[in-house]
């Protein structure tokens, strides 16, 4: 059985995480979207369970009911945390680098380097604070629930008989 609203929730999640990686580096941007994400990650899920009443073969259930949820409650909590209650479940970690030019000769004379010498790198790199995934870099996590979530859909549609 064909899926088709949860394949639709899975490509617009999978658009909204492409597009909160490009807003890492700005914080309102990053935090307007995210929530988005988890929402729309949360529905795959959602979807799969309503799309999949009264089709169900008893594979299907037996699966469904010891599916490991572990991953899914935590982005779900996040989901609510962030969406419902306005509680900001994330914390950026700014890394500036400042990368000299080239390989550096070694010598024992010291030859002072001006700001325009050298390349300054500045990244964002986001974590969850709280919930399941504390500590976790929410990118990368994101991107394993989307990954696992797809895989939870093909078996899904595989043990409903698509």
């Amino acid at each position: 059985m064909h899926l088709p609203l949860a394949h639709q929730t899975l490509a617009r999640a999978q658009r909204m995480l492409d597009d909160l990686s490009r807003h890492a580096d700005d914080e309102v941007a990053f935090r307007d979207r995210l929530p988005y994400v988890l929402d729309l990650l949360a529905g795959v899920t959602r979807c799969i369970e309503s799309e999949s009443k009264g089709s169900r073969t008893t594979q299907f259930s037996d699966w469904w009911k010891a599916a490991d949820r572990t991953m899914q409650a935590a982005i779900h909590e996040l989901r609510n945390a962030e969406l419902k209650r306005a509680e900001s479940r994330t914390e950026a970690q700014v890394k500036v680098e400042m990368i000299p030019p080239g390989p550096q000769p070694v010598s024992m004379d010291a030859h002072p380097l001006t700001a325009s010498q050298f390349s300054i790198v500045v990244s964002t790199d986001w974590r969850f604070t709280g919930g399941g995934l504390d500590g976790k870099p929410v990118l990368p996590a994101l991107a394993q629930y989307w990954n696992d979530v797809s895989g939870i859909l093909a078996k899904a549609e595989a043990l409903l008989g698509a």
